[in-house]
Order: C-alpha cells, then structure tokens, then sequence
C-alpha cells in the first residue's frame, strides 16, 4: 500500500516536469500583475458617461465666473448674441430680405440710358436730350467766306494774291454752359480757336515792259510763292435755346484777335502779324439723336455725350485795330456735343 503511494507520487512529479518553461513564467507573472478591473458603475450607464456627468455635477458647485464653457463655440456665440442668429421674418411680398438691405443701404443715382433699359423702362420712354448737360464743343469748317484782309503797307487785296474761292479754315469750340434749363435753355462761356491755310502767287506793284526787241510786258504776277496762315482766337458768351425739340437755335457774341504768319519760297524772311476783331454768330443745330437711338445710349455710355448735332453756322468779323484788320462773313458747317 505505502509503495503504491510512493509511486503515485512520483507519476505526479513527472506531470508538472512536462510544462513548458514559457507557460510557467505567464503564470507566474499574472499572478504578480493582475490585470484592471472596470471601477463598479451603477446601472447601465457606460463608464464615460459617468464621468461626464460627475465634472458637469463638479462644475456646477462653483461660482459662474469661474466655470468652463459648455459647447461648441456657435453654441457659445447663440447664447450671448441671440439675436444676431434670428431668422428674418419672410416678408409679405416678393422681395427677398437681401434685396431689402440693399435698398436700406441705398445705391448712388446713375443717370443713364442704358440703366433705364435694364431698369424695364422703353425707349420710347427714354428720351437722351432731355438729360442736362453742363459742356458743349465741336468742331466747324468753313463752306463759303469773304475774307477782307487788308495788311498795312501792302498794294494789293488779299484776294488778289490768294485768288482761290475756297481755303481749308477750322474752328474749334468749347463752351461751359453754366446755366442750363430744359424749358429755357442754357447760357454759357466759351472760347474757339481756328486755323487757316492760304496759298497764291505774288504780285508786282507795276507792269514792266520787256527789252526790245520782243515787246511786250512782264506782267504783273511773279514766280514768288505766298503761303499765308491765320489763327483766330475768340471768347465770349452765349445763349442757346431750348423751345423747340428738334431744332435749337443758338446766338454768339465774341471779341478776340487774329495772329497771322507769311512765308515765301524766294528766301526773304517770315512776316508777322496780329489784329484785334469782334464777332457774332448765329445758327441752328439740328439734333441727330433720334436717328440713331441705340448708338445714342451707347454714345453717352461710353464718352458722357447726351445729345449731338449737325450745326449750320453764321458768323460776321469785324475788325477793331491791328497791323492786320479782317472782316469776314463766313458760312460754316459743324458738328457739336453736348455732356
């Protein structure tokens, strides 16, 4: 009986000698660092969860100065500015809340026909001579002029030498209407400023008879050539009216002075020379809008020109003193704006 103890023993100690080394030392180290147990959490409630709600519990225990903030930052924003994040009342018509600021902001006033046109308004309820105007300029070229130069110290006319029925003369002209009335008119102050080319042959002072035998005269027209140019400038006042639509009449009163060079192709030197002369104008300008509307809006669009016109001009010259005195009587051509 004791030997069969003793061998049952021994078969025991051979078992435990069969367990792997590595198994043995888990054991061992499991039984030294047991692992973590989750703490004890009343209920269902999962374990992050009861910690938030211990902090909120801690945190509501102290002062509102010292808490910390719950949420996001928006939600932040909405609890101190509430009404910064109202939805705006839908109005009862159509108009969106947008479109109400803009028109509480208010826009600055274009006067335009092409912002009429986007506006909804028709053409024909646009009318672009009816816009106001403060300026008007143009350019004119003379059709048909007398020309009464008379130079001191010379024998002759000055048609005699420059014999040509017509001469290229331009005139530039700027006026600033500084009253303007749709029913009235405008009244303004203006300055023009020409140019004008002349060229003829000159002229002996008398005939001389050729050598015998051959007979004869020379002539009075030598091989000279005469280049003459004038340029006339002017200021003064006028007044255009505004009664007819159409059609607008226009009158000019002016003083100024005439400066004036001559060249001539035998090598002698230049000649100058000056002349005081009053002047007055009338015309009509003849409005050229209608003919053309869509390029009218696009006119003013583009260059600020509200109305143009074909003008027919008169223009009497008067001369006051000077070393040159001009008197003419002129009928020109033009071409005005107004903006």
């Amino acid at each position: 009986m004791i030997l069969a103890l003793v061998l049952l023993s021994l078969i025991a100690a051979a078992e435990e000698a069969k367990q792997p080394y590595i198994d043995q030392q888990l054991m061992e180290m499991e039984a030294k660092n047991p692992p973590p147990t989750a703490p004890a959490v009343a209920g269902d409630t999962p374990y992050l969860e009861q910690l938030r709600t211990n902090a909120e519990k801690e945190e509501a225990k102290k002062p509102p100065e010292d808490r910390l903030t719950q949420g996001s930052y928006i939600e932040q924003l909405r609890r101190e500015t509430p009404d910064d994040f109202k939805t705006p009342e839908p109005a009862g018509d159509s108009q969106s809340w947008l479109e109400k600021e803009r028109a509480h902001l208010g826009q600055e006033k274009v006067e335009s026909p092409i912002a009429d046109l986007a506006a909804g308004k028709t053409r024909t309820q646009i009318k672009p001579e009816d816009l106001n105007t403060k300026n008007a300029f143009g350019l004119r070229l003379n059709a048909y002029a007398t020309r009464g130069f008379t130079a001191e110290g010379s024998n002759h006319a000055f048609s005699d030498v420059y014999t040509s029925s017509w001469y290229p003369e331009f005139v530039l002209f700027y006026e600033r209407q500084l009253v303007n009335s749709q029913t009235w008119g405008s009244i303004g102050l203006g300055v023009t400023a020409g140019f004008g080319l002349f060229e003829g042959q000159g002229l002996f002072s008398f005939d001389l008879n050729k050598p015998f035998p051959s007979g004869g005269t020379f002539g009075l027209t030598s091989r000279t050539h005469f280049t003459f140019v004038s340029v006339p400038v002017f200021f003064g006042a006028s007044y255009r009216m505004n009664f007819l639509k159409y059609v607008r009449p226009y009158a000019q009163a002016m003083a100024g002075g005439l400066g004036a060079v001559e060249a001539r192709n035998d090598g002698l030197p230049l000649r100058f020379g000056y002349g005081i002369a009053v002047a007055a104008s009338a015309g009509l300008n003849f409005l050229l809008n209608w003919l053309d509307p869509q390029s009218s809006f696009e006119l003013h669009d583009l260059v600020g020109v509200n109305r143009y016109y074909l003008t027919a001009d008169f223009t009497l010259q008067i001369p006051v003193f000077g070393m040159i005195r001009y008197s003419n009587v002129a009928l020109s051509a033009a071409m005005t704006y107004e903006f």
